[in-house]
């Protein structure tokens, strides 16, 4: 951006006056395409500003059509994007590769394309959405290149039009093109400069223009004064040429160390195939050895020593093998964080990726020798010390190399390298150099002493810039700003400079050589340079070059010195200086250097060389040509009215003949010939793979008489192995053929979409745009119900009311609920159940067997402490809370029908809403009593017909009604005292009455009254008529109440008190503090009498002194020992009668729990003869209790619940769905099957599939007495909206497939999917498998040669699963790797696939059918812990499958002989502990073999745990995942080898897995365990994590109860610092709940 803009903030946007030349070629380029041609610093971009404000109005046209300004590299992209958002009141987004935009889809980009105005990206990323077909040239309005002389060539700039822009297929709308660039040409010399100019200009549409006159531009932006500075080179001599020759040699013998490491490479590769001649044709691949990278930097310090001198060698090579041994720190790093330790068979360990090398190929044999191998640093550490020691010999005296005479003996150091770049410094250190003076160097010590030096320190080349660079010295101390003999002006940050160089070793050294010069102590210099280099010295991320060049904005450096990363599109703060040290290559780099001086007389420095003539003729040449330039541009500009269209006889570059290429008609998509090798390795590198192998395409080109022949051979999981190009001219174009066929290919087999992406990253940008969260509510409507071929919705659990006219009489069916106690404690007093209770019906409920139900809290107890443990380990303490409660043991038995009279109906009615709801109040006193709305309808007993109550109610009719205690019929007079309900026990006389016996209700046998002025129900026991309002209060007897009409509460079983508990006890505190204040009062005479007490307590005067009182006590000592208390005395006047006698009301607390029971039993009867489906015979289906079980959620806290049938059902689904699409997709790789698998498996499917059941109808709620309605109650609807989580129903959907696997095997899960359109009717037809071709993706058919080497290579793992499989290649494909070079078998990722869901189904299915009885926590404990893969892993490892893996990676090699060692090593400490504990503990062996299985079987399953325990991280060394996927695969081939039969599968499997995981010997995750154990002390825990240190580890501690138990200080991860820390409180838990105590 131009230096003379004044930025004033307006609406948070810069305003700015253009120039008088921007406005001109803003004029140009608002009608026609234009590259604009101006020096760097002139104000390119905001002409495009202007372009861009300009065409905005067409952003808003339908279809929209964006600005797209594209700038070739990130930090550019950054830097454009920020002036368009300071200038531009417009949406500006910003794309990069970083981004992870070359997995976003259509729409994700459309959504870009419209919350967008203006986009900014590197070109790349808009030419694979044109490739793509995502958008065309169409969508486009403006298109901005960005340093648009790289529209040359195969650059993705020309690519963007020579594809597209010129295509005639594109046609339509194009884009308008505006071009920005400071050299229109980048070329070396001036020859053809019209026709590259000309080449530029139809490549881009557009015409290159400038401005004639320069004075404005030299006002603004004036270029600076050039200085050439002139040098002799000459060769080195004396000290430093021997130096150079030591240093050939050592970089000769360092090439010979490479080659023996590649050799090696190769030998170790074979000897993993188990083969020395495989016939195999392997890539030639470029490993980053010890060696390879010392000898390609050894090149560059070469190259130093002769270009600036041994001083700069010296500490050019200190800094690199300094920065070397902290790469290799780096590294071993890494590998231990990923449990990556390397080492061979006998455990030695190998410090770097170069020391296996040697050890790869090591067997048992050569181990003990082996160990004695030094390491392959050993050698290349020699040859660096005899580097140092050459280069030290040039700038100290030989007594002053003490420290490096004996450092080649240290070589076999680990830290030798470190060492050695310290010693240098040392060196470095003690030396003052003067490069100005050949002659004298200064020593630093105690004498100070002079000596000569050796030779020479610095080149005169060197010499002579640091003394181009002392004369800065005044200006830059002052600030200043200008150059040698001009006007100073002044610069906020201060003086600065750049100094280019070619090469980044040149960048080290010069920097090195700046910083140790006292004459440049006013320079802060740094080096900077590109992202790539072969060690961490030699290059920089994007995160150090924006801090260094944060630095350099702010002043804090002012020198840099740069490769040509600098020269263009950085935004580099402007300098008053600027050196080539090396000169310019190209013309371009000349002007886009000289463009950084940028400052107000500013200056330029050329170092030429006086003895080549093309050096001295640089300077002249580079201004000649760029004055040619410049002309050339003015010339077209004169001519630009006159010529419209470029020249006929000029093509655009790219578009020279037909190029083939790969095109979808359908999406506009395609790959050219350009990009065909480049899409091919994308799709590879996309194909499901590990850490240890990068997938990519191999080539093999033939010659024939036709051309050069490629084919081409894909990875092994690949849907097409193989494909061969057309013949060409050449290898190039050959390769080239054989991609765009491969990809042809893989289009046709589906593997590549319509937009010719690969169909995985298309399916996961699917997958995660419908992704909801599942903690999300989903909301229904009545409407939504299943399809009609699953039968009507029944909209009742009692089955739908028939249409009738209400009639004097009604038969209903009558059936009486039968309980009895079920864990009653021996010698225990029996809890009163109250009155039986019945229901009378329209139809005749179905028979449903017994069932235990939970009473609610007051009804007995079974314990008398909050928790006992287990065999099965710590309960929670909603578990041991279940436990205590009473649980009755409930039948339904049907008793026949009753024909029963309209107005017995209605009393029915009305006992029946009293039941349900004992806490209505009388109506009349709602006002004074909080009573709840709608009591007013307690006491209608008019007689509603079956169809009043259906319409209002959305339920069937029914009605609960009481039963004799001694038989079989309605207690009709429990059911008459519902008439007396809410009427006053006392009848106030308006008339004269004597006998106040009949102002006495006559009803207080077993009733229940309740006082209007606290709404509190009390039990009458009888009437004291020695007792009345004048009689003297006794404030002992009197037990108060809150009055807030609450009498039920929630049972909430994870607590010890319930709610309705917590309010008792908060009653009785308040009690004892009312009764000592009324004794307090009765004492001084406030209160004499009970008339005192109700008028100055409850402000009720008034009262009829003719009232006896009433002997009552209250309903929550009922059933308790408190029931002996003396009763309380309450006044009639104030009571009402209670609908229910006591009795009922008793049995009223718990109706909730058996209506709640009753309506779950018949809702899963419903829901199952809701499901229909052919194959879903009677034998096939559930019974009600298991129905219900798989509705009840854990939420409800009952007895039952779904979480056990649900784990049974997630396995099964897994299982089912995986066999499905293996075997409907046989050539889908394991990527697209796990995407198919996730999108049907998904919780978002599951609960669309619950909603289209009707699910969340029949899903049983949590029962919450406080706010309990009755299903079905008629005038009190309090219907609210249906709200089910996601999971919840996908729970419940899975829990069905559970239900229907325990009922009916996998013949009734498998119907249930079909009849839940989940998966295809299990008897629809599938395509078998070929016998020998494996899974189906094996390319060509086997030879009898290849049947016989594969019955050969599979009688060893047969041996081990004493199982001979009928198809040999599905076992060989069982054990190939996708790093396995050939093609056939394919890779066993499919096989794995099916064997996870195989494995996960046999033991889930073996868990629940052993411990049914367990919690559901408990199993899935046991769940996880039989099918993780470090168990798995070491099953492999037992049973040596891991010996016949097929894989070619070294490094996954290594990791595999770090497990095995490691495993081995604890079964054998294991069993010899057994051992000794079995010797000492027994006098006599019963069977020797015997004793020997069953340790071996305990030193295993110990074994087992302790790998368990690394996975949790509890350990080290973990297993790499690899050897689980191994016994997957097996898994699966033998499933499909017994022709997919589970049982067969899991007779073969069952021997593998033994010993099983078991209850006592489950491993648990030491987080989990110490949650569990805090829950059942009734503790809380928290974890807090702390800020990382310095070392980037975290600090982690366990809290309980604010106390400390447990502390992790340094973790890697938040996770493993939990773990940690939960296993420490776990070991110390003892004495830190001592301490609690």
């Amino acid at each position: 951006m131009s230096s003379s803009l004044q930025p004033e903030p307006t609406n948070n946007l810069r305003t700015f006056q253009p120039r008088q030349y921007q406005q001109e070629l803003f004029h140009e380029a608002r009608s026609k395409n234009v590259v604009v041609y101006l020096d760097t610093g002139n104000g390119k971009t905001l002409i495009s500003v202007l372009l861009i404000k300009e065409k905005a109005h067409q952003l808003n046209q339908s279809p929209k059509r964006n600005t797209v300004f594209l700038a070739p590299r990130v930090s550019l992209v950054h830097q454009q994007a920020d002036v368009l958002v300071n200038h531009l009141d417009l949406r500006i987004g910003r794309y990069y590769g970083e981004m992870n935009v070359d997995c976003w889809n259509k729409a994700q980009w459309l959504t870009e394309w419209q919350e967008h105005d203006v986009m900014v990206m590197t070109p790349q990323i808009l030419l694979d959405v044109l490739r793509h077909g995502f958008v065309t040239m169409h969508d486009i309005n403006l298109l901005i290149f960005d340093e648009a002389h790289h529209c040359v060539k195969k650059t993705p700039y020309n690519c963007i039009m020579s594809e597209f822009y010129h295509d005639a297929r594109y046609g339509g709308s194009r884009p308008h093109i505006l071009g920005l660039t400071a050299s229109p040409v980048n070329a070396k010399n001036m020859s053809s400069l019209e026709a590259t100019m000309k080449t530029l200009e139809c490549n881009l549409d557009a015409k290159v223009l400038s401005i004639a006159d320069r004075e404005e531009l030299d006002r603004y932006a004036p270029l600076p004064r050039l200085h050439v500075v002139k040098f002799s080179k000459s060769d080195p001599v004396g000290l430093t040429a021997s130096a150079k020759e030591k240093l050939t040699e050592i970089h000769w013998e360092l090439q010979q160390i490479a080659g023996q490491q590649e050799r090696a490479w190769d030998a170790a590769r074979l000897r993993m195939l188990g083969v020395l001649d495989s016939g195999l044709q392997f890539d030639k691949e470029k490993h980053n050895t010890a060696s390879s990278t010392m000898s390609r930097n050894m090149i560059g310090i070469m190259t130093i020593l002769q270009e600036l001198g041994p001083l700069a060698a010296t500490a050019a090579f200190a800094e690199i093998i300094k920065s070397e041994q902290q790469n290799q720190f780096a590294v071993r790093q890494r590998q231990l964080q990923s449990n990556g330790r390397l080492q061979t068979l006998d455990g030695h360990v190998l410090d770097t990726e170069d020391d296996w090398f040697q050890g790869l190929h090591l067997d048992q044999q050569n181990n003990q020798q082996a160990s004695q191998h030094s390491s392959e640093w050993g050698p290349v550490n020699k040859l660096l010390a005899r580097a140092a020691l050459a280069l030290a010999d040039c700038i100290a005296p030989q007594q002053h190399q003490a420290s490096l005479i004996g450092a080649e003996a240290q070589a076999q150091s680990k830290n030798f390298r470190q060492q050695l770049a310290a010693k240098l410094h040392g060196i470095l250190d003690q030396v003052h150099p003067d490069i100005l003076d050949d002659h004298v160097a200064k020593e630093k010590g105690s004498n100070n002493g002079v000596w000569e030096p050796p030779c020479k320190l610095a080149t005169r080349r060197l010499q002579k810039l640091v003394a181009k660079l002392q004369q800065y010295q005044g200006l830059c101390q002052s600030g200043a700003g200008s150059g040698m003999g001009q006007q100073q002006t002044s610069s906020p940050q201060g003086w600065c400079c750049i100094i280019f160089v070619q090469r980044k070793m040149t960048a080290i050294a010069l920097h090195a050589v700046l910083r140790m010069t006292p004459a440049l102590g006013f320079l802060k210099s740094a080096p900077f340079m590109g992202f790539g280099g072969s060690t961490t010295a030699t290059s920089l991320n994007a995160k150090a070059q924006g801090n260094i060049l944060k630095q350099y904005r702010a002043g804090a450096l002012n020198c840099l010195v740069s490769t040509s990363v600098a020269e263009e599109g950085l935004d580099v703060r402007q300098c008053q200086l600027v050196v080539r040290y090396d000169l310019p290559s190209t013309l371009l780099a000349f002007i886009q250097s000289r463009g950084r001086a940028r400052m107000l007389a500013s200056d330029m420095v050329l170092m030429v060389d006086r003895h080549s003539l093309d050096d001295l003729g640089f300077l002249k040449h580079a201004l000649e040509y760029e004055q040619q330039m410049k002309g050339e541009a003015q010339k077209r500009q004169r001519q630009s009215e006159g010529i419209s269209e470029p020249d006929a006889e000029v093509v655009p570059t790219g578009q020279e003949g037909d190029q083939p290429e790969l095109y979808v008609a359908a999406t506009g998509a395609k790959v050219s010939s350009a990009s065909a090798k480049q899409r091919l390795y994308y799709f590879c590198d996309k194909l499901p793979s590990d850490q240890y192998t990068q997938l990519r395409p191999r080539f093999s080109t033939e010659t024939t008489r036709a051309g050069s022949v490629t084919r081409v051979i894909l990875p092994n999981n690949s849907p097409i192995r193989s494909a061969t190009g057309h013949a060409q001219p050449n290898k190039n174009l050959a390769v080239t053929s054989a991609c765009l066929e491969a990809l042809r290919l893989l289009y046709e087999a589906g593997a590549l979409n319509d937009h010719l992406q690969p169909e995985t990253a298309d399916a996961v940008q699917r997958l995660e745009a419908d992704e909801e969260s599942e903690d999300r509510n989903m909301s229904f409507n009545e409407d939504d119900s299943f399809p009609d071929s699953f039968g009507d919705q029944a909209r009742s659990p009692a089955g739908q009311a028939s249409s009738h006219e209400a009639s004097k009489s009604l038969q209903l069916y009558l059936h009486c609920f039968q309980m009895e106690l079920a864990n009653q404690l021996p010698g225990a007093a029996s809890p009163d159940l109250g009155q039986p209770i019945g229901i009378l019906t329209l139809q005749e409920l179905p028979s449903f067997p017994a069932f235990d139900m939970l009473l609610p809290r007051g009804f007995g107890y079974t314990a008398d402490s909050p928790g006992t443990a287990s065999s099965s380990g710590t309960k929670s303490r909603g578990d041991a809370a279940k436990e205590q409660r009473t649980r009755a043991r409930v039948s339904c038995a049907a008793k026949g029908c009753r024909q029963l009279r309209t107005k017995k109906i209605g009393i029915l009615q009305c006992w029946h809403r009293a039941l349900c709801m004992p806490k209505m109040m009388p109506h009349e006193q709602q006002a004074e009593a909080k009573a709840m709305p709608g009591a007013e309808h307690m006491r209608d007993r008019s007689y509603k017909t079956p169809e009043e109550w259906t319409a209002s109610s959305h339920h069937a009719f029914y009605i609960l009604a009481p039963i004799e205690k001694d038989g079989d019929d309605i207690d009709w007079e429990c059911v008459n005292h519902a008439k007396y309900g809410y009427e006053p026990v006392w009848c106030a006389a308006e008339q004269p009455l004597t006998d106040q016996h009949l102002m006495l209700s006559k009803h207080l046998t077993d009733a229940v009254v309740v006082t209007i002025y606290n709404s509190w129900p009390y039990f009458h026991q009888h009437v004291d008529w020695d007792r009345g309002l004048s009689s003297t209060f006794d404030s002992d007897s009197l037990v108060e109440v809150i009055p807030d009409g609450t009498t039920h509460g929630k049972d909430n079983l994870q607590s010890n008190r319930t709610h309705e508990q917590a309010l008792v006890e908060r009653a009785h505190r308040q009690d004892a503090a009312v009764q000592a204040n009324l004794k307090r009062r009765a004492a001084r005479g406030k209160i004499v009498t009970y008339q005192d007490y109700f008028s100055k307590r409850w402000q009720r005067s008034g009262l009829d002194p003719r009232q006896p009182l009433l002997a009552a006590k209250t309903w929550y000592h009922f059933n308790s020992d408190k029931w002996q208390a003396p009763p309380v005395h309450i006044s009639p006047e104030l009571c009402r009668f209670h609908p229910l006698t006591q009795g009922a009301y008793v049995a009223a607390r718990y109706v909730p729990h058996l209506v709640w029971w009753l309506f779950g039993l018949l809702r899963g009867q419903e829901l199952r003869q809701l499901i229909k489906h052919p194959s879903l015979k009677q034998q096939l289906l559930p019974d009600a209790m298991l129905m219900m079980e798989a509705l009840v959620s854990k939420a409800c806290h009952e007895l039952i619940c779904y979480e056990t049938l649900e784990t049974l059902g997630d396995a099964f689904l897994k299982f089912a769905v995986s066999e499905h699409l293996f075997r409907r997709f046989p050539k889908a790789h394991e990527g697209q099957l796990t995407l198919h698998k996730i999108g049907i498996i998904s919780n978002d499917n599951l609960a669309r599939v619950g909603k289209r059941l009707g699910l969340y109808r029949y899903l049983a709620l949590p029962l919450d007495t406080d706010s309990w309605m009755p299903p079905g109650f008629p005038e009190i609807r309090l219907l609210q909206e249906a709200k089910v989580k996601h999971k919840v129903l996908a729970d419940g959907i899975e829990a069905l497939m559970g239900a229907y696997l325990q009922a009916g095997s996998l013949e009734g899960a498998r119907a249930l999917l079909a009849a839940l359109n989940i998966l295809p009717d299990p008897g629809q037809a599938i395509s078998p498998l070929v016998p020998g071709k494996g899974t189906g993706t094996m390319v060509g058919s086997p030879s009898i040669l290849e049947h016989e080497v594969q019955s050969r290579r599979c009688k060893g793992p047969e041996r081990h699963l004493n199982y001979t499989f009928r198809d040999k290649s599905l076992l060989m494909e069982a054990f190939t790797h996708c790093s396995w070079p050939d093609p056939n078998p394919p890779c066993y990722q499919r096989l794995e696939f099916l064997g996870d869901a195989v494995l996960d189904m046999l033991i889930t299915r073996a868990i629940v059918a052993s411990y049914r009885s367990l919690p559901p926590g408990r199993i899935s404990q046991l769940r996880s812990a039989s099918v993780n893969n470090a168990r798995l892993a070491c099953i492999a490892v037992t049973h040596n499958l891991h010996c016949y893996l097929r894989q070619c990676s070294p490094h996954l090699f290594g990791l595999i002989s770090d497990f095995v060692v490691s495993f081995r090593d604890t079964i054998a400490d294991e069993q010899q502990k057994r051992t000794a504990v079995a010797e000492t503990s027994s006098q006599q062996v019963p069977s020797e073999s015997s004793i020997k299985t069953k340790l071996e079987l305990e030193a295993r399953a110990a074994a087992y745990n302790w790998a368990t325990s690394a996975a949790f991280g509890r350990g080290s060394g973990g297993p790499p995942k690899v050897l689980g996927d191994v016994l997957e695969s097996v898994a699966g081939a033998a499933y499909v080898d017994t022709a997919f039969e589970l049982d067969s599968t899991w007779q073969i499997v069952l021997p593998l897995m033994q010993p099983l995981v078991t209850p006592s010997t489950v491993p648990i995750h030491p987080v989990a365990a110490l949650y569990e154990r805090c829950q059942h002390a009734g503790l809380k825990l928290q974890f807090h994590t702390n800020a990382t240190n310095t070392a980037g580890e975290f600090c982690t501690e366990a809290v309980v109860n604010a106390v400390v138990f447990g502390r992790c200080s340094s973790a890697l991860s938040k996770q493993l610092g939990r773990k940690s820390a939960a296993e420490d409180a776990l070991q110390h838990w003892d004495e830190h709940i001592t301490a609690l105590k």
